[in-house]
């Protein structure tokens, strides 16, 4: 390849039953600045039942000769299953460009990530683009989690819209295909741990079409699907998570101790276990959004979260004993 040529993307694209959203999104790819004789388009497809391959084809057909392939491969997947086959669909590519099949990117968006690979060390490089879901999740607490504007390197980032160098894919390996939810945080893990940066560049964003309906249900299954991204943390050694759930069951046991055994030494060491767990949970190494929140707010982060789980160990304590008085 000529020094000159742009380099070759593969845009990986997951579906299952996006027959709303999919026109929306391939509209958006088909404007992107990126040489299409350049990029290569893989959409993996898990079975969809409501006319999402019948609208993948007829994009194939209409659009086939102005790009390097259009690849439709129908496998019954999960999402880091779904992203895998991209991997594999991309030999011979040198950058993979994920986009969800509900999230709208600008223009330039291959254009801008790419220039942070520029620096040999970068493996990943995103835009942020749930901005209005993450507002509804995190309620108040989302003004602290912000950024200046460009690009900064970042803790973690979602693969809705990131660009994954084929080089780091070759060090770091494929998708942990265990994960229901945060495989972009455990593949981020790796991809960190292996010596590469995350580049965030917030001076643009995706557009998310799809909002998420949240209540009981919704927070109820991101816990359970939660539980297996920390396990498999844990397995795998990361020292700030371990230490962040030894200090969150230590919390509950020292309010238990303060409570069976009143005394100065035991009201000390709850103090001392409350402390470690707010310096914990205002560590970069332990918030799910890392570069998200600003340095100077990390520290409310912190005792947020651990007055949560304070509060819920009391509560759980309080219930115990009251219902063992019954």
């Amino acid at each position: 390849m000529a020094s000159d040529s742009p380099p070759l993307v593969t845009i990986g694209v997951p579906t299952f039953n996006r027959s709303r959203s999919l026109p929306t999104v391939l509209e958006s790819i088909l404007r992107f600045t990126y040489p299409k004789g350049a990029t290569r388009l893989c959409f993996v497809d898990n079975e969809s039942t409501d006319g999402t391959l019948k609208i993948l084809d007829d994009f194939r057909q209409a659009h086939q000769v102005e790009y390097e392939s259009i690849r439709v491969n129908i496998v019954k997947s999960s999402i880091p299953r779904a992203r895998n086959e991209v991997f594999r669909e991309a030999a011979g590519t040198e950058f993979v460009f994920f986009l969800d099949s509900d999230i709208v990117a600008p223009e330039d968006t291959i254009n801008r990530l790419l220039g942070a690979f520029k620096d040999s060390s970068v493996g990943m490089a995103s835009l942020p683009w749930d901005n209005r879901n993450a507002r509804r999740r995190a309620g108040l607490l989302y003004n602290a989690f912000t950024a200046p504007g460009g690009p900064h390197t970042a803790y973690k980032v979602g693969n809705g819209c990131n660009i994954v160098s084929m080089k780091a894919v070759e060090n770091v390996g494929f998708f942990n295909e265990k994960l229901l939810v945060h495989e972009d945080g455990e593949y981020c893990y790796r991809m960190r741990k292996a010596g590469f940066k995350i580049i965030c560049d917030f001076s643009s964003q995706g557009t998310h079409l799809r909002e998420y309906k949240l209540g009981p249900r919704y927070y109820l299954s991101f816990m359970r699907d939660s539980a297996n991204t920390y396990r498999e943390l844990i397995l795998r050694g990361s020292w700030a998570h371990i230490a962040k759930i030894v200090t969150s069951v230590g919390i509950f046991l020292t309010f238990l101790v303060a409570i069976l055994f009143p005394g100065m030494l035991t009201i000390f060491l709850a103090c001392c276990v409350l402390l470690l767990s707010m310096a914990l949970n205002s560590s970069a190494l332990v918030l799910d959004d890392g570069i998200h929140v600003k340095l100077q707010y990390r520290p409310i982060v912190g005792i947020v979260l651990t007055a949560a789980t304070a509060i819920i160990s009391g509560l759980v304590i309080f219930g115990f004993f009251v219902g063992s008085r019954r």
